[in-house]
């Protein structure tokens, strides 16, 4: 869909992890977000930055409900940490 908008600069996503994981001993899970984004210049296509993000938290429960939370908590995480490298750049 096309939202009339320009710019001169994509943001590239990569998701490297997005799970729950189970470990001995223990009830409920921890998920894990792991990703990689990229600052692209839209028309010379050459990188101005990249960045690492990762994210873990241990679901309350072992319940989907708690994993549905843990996941959502994760993934704000690292959309705050995106925000703040990319304030950071100044690009």
């Amino acid at each position: 869909v096309d939202s009339g908008l320009t710019g001169d600069k994509i943001l590239k996503t990569e998701i490297r992890a997005f799970h729950a994981e189970y470990t001995s001993g223990q009830t409920a899970p921890v998920v894990k977000i792991r990703m990689n984004a990229s600052l692209v210049s839209r028309f010379e296509r050459r990188p101005l930055a990249s960045f690492a993000l990762k994210a873990e938290h241990r679901a309350t429960a072992n319940s989907l409900t708690a994993i549905h939370a843990a996941f959502t908590a994760a993934f704000n995480d690292t959309q705050r940490q995106l925000v703040a490298k990319l304030k950071e750049t100044g690009k």
